[in-house]
C-alpha cells in the first residue's frame, strides 16, 4: 500500500526551533521562531499567484451625506443634528465637521436627529454646524488572504485601482480627506476581529460598484 506520509505541523516546527535552540523560560525562542515562521510563510505566499485558490468579490459603496446641521459638545458622545434623516445604515460610518477634518466613528442610532460616537467629542463645541458623514473602509470576506485585483465598474469601463498600503495613504494624507472617484484601495485595520477590511481612496461621492479578485 502507500506509505502514510505525516505532515510537518506549525506546532512541530517551533518544537523542532525549541529543541535546537534550546529550552528558554522566558518564551523569548517560541516568539522569535513564530516571527521567523511567519516571515518564511509570507514569502511563499507572496510567491506564487496560487490561481486555485482565488475568487472573485464586488462591494457597492455608499455616498457621503451632509443634508441639515449637526451640533457636537465638547465631552460628550451625543451628536444631534436639524434637518437630518441618519439611518441604521449609518451606524459603523465616519462623521466629521468637515472632510478631511477629525473624523468619529458613529457607534449608534438613536433618531433621524440624533447619534452616539464612539469617542468623547474632543474638540470645541459645535453648534447647528456644517457636516460630512462617509464611508471610505467597507468589510471585506473573512477568507480574504490577499487582494490580487482591485476594479472600479463604471460606464466607462473597468479601470484598475492603484492597490497600496496603508501607511502610503496615510503618509500621504489621502484618507477621508476629499471624496470622489475611487482610484485606490489600500487593506486597512479590521473593526471586528477576523474580518478583513479595505479602504478606498478618495472617499466615494457616490454609489460605485467595485470588484476585487482575492
Amino acid at each position: 500500500g502507500t506509505p502514510h506520509t505525516r505532515r510537518t505541523t506549525y506546532y512541530d516546527m517551533i518544537e523542532l526551533i525549541r529543541d535546537f535552540l534550546g529550552a528558554d523560560p522566558s518564551g523569548k525562542t517560541d516568539r522569535v521562531a513564530k516571527r521567523a515562521i511567519a516571515a518564511a510563510l509570507r514569502e511563499v505566499a507572496n510567491a506564487h499567484r496560487w490561481t486555485y485558490l482565488q475568487t472573485h468579490t464586488r462591494l457597492t459603496t455608499n455616498a457621503s451625506y451632509n443634508t441639515g446641521t449637526a451640533t457636537f459638545t465638547l465631552g460628550s458622545l451625543t451628536v444631534t443634528g436639524s434637518g437630518t434623516t441618519w439611518t441604521a445604515a449609518m451606524v459603523g460610518r465616519k462623521i466629521a465637521l468637515g472632510q478631511g477634518g477629525i473624523y468619529y466613528r458613529i457607534a449608534t442610532r438613536v433618531s433621524n436627529t440624533e447619534i452616539t460616537i464612539a469617542e468623547v467629542y474632543a474638540e470645541a463645541t459645535a453648534t447647528a454646524s456644517a457636516y460630512v458623514i462617509y464611508q471610505d473602509e467597507y468589510d471585506l470576506a473573512a477568507t480574504t488572504h490577499s487582494i490580487e485585483q482591485a476594479n472600479l465598474i463604471d460606464a466607462y469601463g473597468s479601470p484598475e485601482l492603484v492597490l497600496c498600503e496603508q501607511r502610503q495613504v496615510a503618509r500621504y494624507g489621502f484618507a477621508g480627506t476629499f471624496t470622489g472617484r475611487p482610484f485606490a484601495a489600500c487593506v486597512t485595520t479590521s473593526t471586528t476581529v477576523g474580518t478583513p477590511r479595505i479602504q478606498i481612496v478618495p472617499a466615494p461621492d457616490a454609489i460605485y460598484r467595485l470588484s476585487f479578485r482575492y
